[in-house]
Formats: structure tokens, sequence, C-alpha cells
């Protein structure tokens, strides 16, 4: 049995499959309100709530405190895709239960081709970080990655975790001449000594913000006005390599005492802690993310909901 739903825009579909084709199984929990509950997954939505706008739906005889999941699949049939063009919800099915097996059929950007890169892809970039703690991280491999590639970084990241104490900003401050040495014999890490000092002044650099700014994410989302910025391209040929946003971070960390933070290296660290949003807009990331944004600007801004 399959049914589809959708919901949003054309691109959000989903497809429940059967037994045979399953590819994943997914969890979620039900909330009281429209929450995007795993920014990996898709939405979770109370079905409920659904059932009752959508009255006329010939499952709305169901009942169940079960979720709806939407989620992105390959394609719809010609009247389906009438309704999806006008963003509604017109066919759902009880989910028996939390965990619901499903068939994905995702279109991710198109430089997340590889093992290592696309749960990355999926699950961390362009989510918005606010912890100091992994914005250094963030920071520290895209330094590291200056002149290589970004699939190096990965492969050697929990190796990197594990020898820089998990980037504890404290810990590597702390580190001496003997530390460095010890760091350039390892395999593990991209043995450049400018890079390994740079992320040892880097954290004491960010100890001071934090004296100064009460954290660093107070200090380094100011470039972007503390939310999230939206952008909108089709084709990875179109993101810039550095905005002005980027040049502006970049003259303000080197001031104080930052390596490693040429512009090219501060737009990679605004993707991929969320300060901008960069998936391509066929993405089946870009609209939860986008929904992310939105949702941290209300917060922040409560009378203007």
């Amino acid at each position: 049995k399959r049914l589809v739903c959708v919901t949003g825009n054309k691109t959000d579909r989903m497809r429940l499959a059967s037994r045979r084709t399953v590819a994943r199984r997914f969890e979620a929990l039900a909330h009281d309100r429209w929450p995007v509950l795993n920014m990996l997954q898709g939405y979770a939505i109370p079905l409920e709530p659904m059932l009752r706008r959508n009255s006329r739906d010939k499952t709305a005889g169901h009942t169940s405190s079960n979720l709806l999941l939407v989620l992105p699949v390959l394609s719809c049939g010609k009247k389906e895709s009438k309704r999806a063009r006008r963003g509604v919800v017109y066919a759902m099915e009880s989910v028996p239960g939390p965990e619901r097996e499903l068939e994905r059929a995702l279109v991710r950007c198109a430089w997340a081709g590889s093992p290592r890169a696309i749960p990355y892809h999926d699950e961390e970039w362009g989510v918005p970080v606010f912890d100091d703690q992994m914005l250094f991280e963030f920071l520290s491999l895209e330094g590291a990655q200056a002149g290589l590639s970004w699939e190096t970084i990965l492969k050697k990241r929990e190796h990197y975790r594990r020898v820089f104490d998990h980037f504890d900003l404290h810990a590597i401050a702390s580190y001496g001449p003997q530390k460095v040495e010890q760091l350039m014999a390892d395999p593990g890490i991209v043995r450049n000594r400018a890079k390994i000092q740079s992320i040892m002044r880097n954290a004491q650099a960010v100890l001071a913000l934090q004296q100064e700014y009460g954290s660093f994410a107070q200090f380094i989302w100011q470039f972007v006005g503390h939310r999230p910025r939206i952008n909108q391209w089709h084709t990875l040929s179109e993101l810039p390599a550095t905005t002005a946003e980027s040049d502006a971070m970049s003259k303000a960390l080197k001031q104080r005492g930052f390596g490693f933070v040429g512009s090219t290296i501060c737009y990679a660290f605004m993707q991929a802690t969320g300060m901008v949003n960069d998936h391509t807009v066929d993405c089946f990331r870009y609209e939860p993310l986008t929904l992310l944004a939105a949702s941290l600007e209300r917060a922040s801004h409560p009378d203007s909901i």
C-alpha cells in the first residue's frame, strides 16, 4: 500500500512505502503543535489536528494521536502535483506507531556525495550553532582545511577531537611547546605547525571574547544580525566564496589575534554553523532550515508573533 502526502510547496512530498522498499526507519514523538522536530528527518505534525482540518478527506474518519511524518520523495501523479502547487495536505494515513518505515528519495546539495559528506550535510551543515565550544571546533576545522579538501578534514575529524581535548577551550589555551611537538608527530591531523599554533591562539582569543561579550556566540553572530541569513541559490556555482559579512568577520577576528581566519574561511565557517543557509533551494534541507530560522526570529522577537 502506498499513499502520497503533500504539504507546503511542490517539493514537500511524502510516500509511505511497503516493507519491500524500505530504506530507513525513523522515529518521532508527538508534540502539541507543528514543530520542526528533527532537522535531518523533516517535519513531524500531530495527526489529529490535521484530520480535523481536512475533514473531507476519506481518511478523516481515522482517529489517532500519532504523527503524520512529512518528508520529501521523488514524484506524484498529475492530480497530486496540481494540489501540491496549491500547498495543501490532501491525503493522510494513520501512523500506527512512533516508528514508521519510509521510502526516501532525497535531493541534496551537489557537493554532498561521499559516505562522509552525506551525513555531515544532512545532520550538521547549515544548522545554527550557538554553543561556544562547537563554534570553536568548526572554526578550528575550517582553518585546518585551508589548502585542502573538506573531505580530508572529515576523515580526520574524530581524531582531531581526541587529540585536541574535544576542543575544550581552557585545555587548548594552556597547551605548551611540548604539546605542539606531540601534535606535529601525529599523522591523524594536518601536521602544519602554523595551523596547530593558530588553534591554540584562537582558543585564548575566544576566552578573551567570552569575558568581553559573555559568549563567543554573542560576538560572532553579530555579523549576521544574530539571525540566519536565508539565501536562494539554485546551483552551487551561484554560491559566493566571500561576502561583506565574512570580510567584516575576518577583519574583526584578525584584530583580536585569531589566525587562519581569512574571509573565505570565515564564509565557510558561516555556512557550516548556520549563519547563512546556503543549501540550494531544491535540497531537502533547505526548507526545514528556513523554517528553523523563522522560528529563531520569532523567539528573539516575541512581540512580533
